[in-house]
């Protein structure tokens, strides 16, 4: 080894010795609780020797707001006594102490280990709710964080949309599940991105309210604003630029079966209107279709799309200058039929 380098390497390690003769608050690192800083021989007497105890501990640290100790003595609990009758709600107290700090997605995780492993916990419940707490706030915007959770990113619904499904994997029946459904429609409609298509963000929120209203349908406030919202969905594209005739139609039964059961529901007119507004829409088009196809003298073809504008609205404006034109190719041709008799 050259001289010079193991001089270096000798001042180095003399310097790291040194410095951690005088250190105030030292790295330590224990199993289940990992790396903390600490004075020496100060454990401010949040180190027990009993689980119970121990609990008790992160219980109060919880109650005054020390989130910090909660996480690490909870922590302790779970490395030093795993099969102890209190390891599940120590491991509440560690997602509840995340969820103090603000770190919503390790929150999350937490409570996931206490469902996953815990399933017979009576905290169970609470968990489950916390979670939907924890997958509403990503839903109305909450940031996540990157650097180790020390720097707020953007807003992310693809979050929001994985945590309300772990919501309902985790308890498909219970009474958040039906609410988890919709807001995984939610989601989706709120995504944005470059390459986000406006159909596909709104056809997944279709396919999402659809299923609430399918499998909670014995739940009348999920399966009503279920129904309304994908009928919302499907407006919106066929709105769009992106126009499938499908979309009005699918948009049309969502409204209509949400009047049918639901016709005493306060949103009962808004559907009437937007399936007057769908089917004036539908209307219009399909007299467009007829013009171009009587501009190219296909005239038969011409009447099926002017009698299907009429049959589609028949009040609207499209319907009654249809019904002018049929009669006008009508006329047309009755000429053409005497001219080829002879007559």
């Amino acid at each position: 080894m050259n001289f010079r380098v193991l001089k270096c390497y000798l001042a180095v390690t003399v310097f790291v010795l040194l410095s951690t003769q005088n250190c105030p608050a030292p790295l330590i690192y224990t199993p289940g609780q990992g790396w903390v800083y600490e004075n020496p021989g100060d454990d401010s007497g949040w180190r027990v020797d009993r689980a119970e105890d121990q609990l008790e501990v992160t219980r109060l640290a919880i109650e005054a707001g020390d989130s910090n100790l909660a996480f690490r003595s909870s922590k302790r609990l779970l490395a030093v006594w795993p099969l102890s009758d209190y390891a599940a709600d120590a491991q509440f107290y560690a997602a509840e102490a995340q969820f103090m700090s603000g770190a919503y997605v390790k929150a999350f995780d937490e409570f996931q280990v206490l469902i996953d492993i815990y399933p017979k916990s009576p905290r169970y419940e609470d968990a489950l709710r916390r979670q939907y707490e924890i997958a509403t706030k990503f839903l109305n915007g909450q940031r996540t964080r990157i650097f180790w959770g020390t720097v707020p990113w953007l807003p992310s619904m693809k979050k929001a949309i994985s945590m309300n499904e772990q919501v309902i994997k985790n308890g498909p029946y219970t009474e958040t599940a039906g609410q988890a459904q919709i807001n995984v429609g939610l989601a989706h409609e709120r995504k944005k991105g470059f390459f986000l298509s406006f159909t596909e963000k709104f056809t997944e929120a279709a396919n999402a309210y659809e299923q609430a209203a399918f499998r909670y349908f014995d739940r009348p406030e999920v399966a009503a604003d279920a129904l309304f919202l994908a009928g919302k969905a499907y407006l919106a594209q066929a709105r769009s630029g992106e126009y499938d005739q499908g979309h009005a139609d699918k948009a049309i039964v969502s409204f209509e079966d949400f009047i049918a059961l639901f016709p005493s529901d306060s949103r009962v007119a808004e559907a009437r209107t937007d399936i007057a507004s769908l089917k004036a829409e539908q209307s219009r088009g399909a007299y467009l279709i007829a013009r171009f196809y009587e501009k190219r003298k296909a005239l038969d073809s011409a009447l099926i799309y002017y009698n299907e504008a009429i049959s589609m609205d028949p009040s609207s404006q499209s319907a009654e200058e249809s019904r002018g034109r049929i009669a006008r190719i009508q006329e047309i041709q009755e000429k053409i039929n005497r001219k080829s008799s002879g007559n």
